[in-house]
């Protein structure tokens, strides 16, 4: 066997072990990140808040498809009996680049309502120009 042929067959054993090693960790993640679709609320808008991603928990919650979630201003579920001033001070934290930490009240499609602790924070794209926003909801529903 000649040194080239023991090193084509070496290159062949490290980049098929290499090659495994990617797919456990990609089929791991791709399992932890169905886990979190399937079980935590999530949305993400754009700057304006124009919904872009709701996980499939979220759309369990709200009653609405994500067809009828996606493209629409997120205030599609806001609680018209909300003080102003919440929405207010919600608006102007995201806006400055920090998370907004809270309890809001949201309007489900049938027009009852559920309670969710909240975090939104901004997303930013490679450049690091902010893009739009990403929310992680607890229904905290009695």
């Amino acid at each position: 066997m000649s040194y080239i042929s023991i090193i084509r067959f070496f290159y062949c054993v490290f980049f098929n072990i290499f090659i495994k090693t990617l797919e456990n960790a990609y089929n791991k993640i791709k399992r932890y990140a169905d886990l979190i679709n399937k079980n935590v609320l999530i949305s993400s808008t754009d700057l304006n808040g124009k919904i872009t991603f709701v996980s499939d928990a979220f759309v369990a919650t709200c009653g609405y498809s994500k067809d009828e979630l996606l493209g629409q201003n997120h205030n599609i579920m806001k609680d018209t009996d909300t003080k102003k001033e919440l929405y207010d001070d919600f608006w102007k934290t995201i806006a400055s680049d920090n998370i907004y930490n809270g309890e809001i009240r949201n309007r489900k499609k049938d027009g009852s309502y559920f309670w969710v602790k909240t975090s939104v924070m901004p997303d930013y794209d490679e450049q690091g120009k902010k893009i739009g926003y990403t929310s992680i909801k607890e229904n905290i529903t009695d």
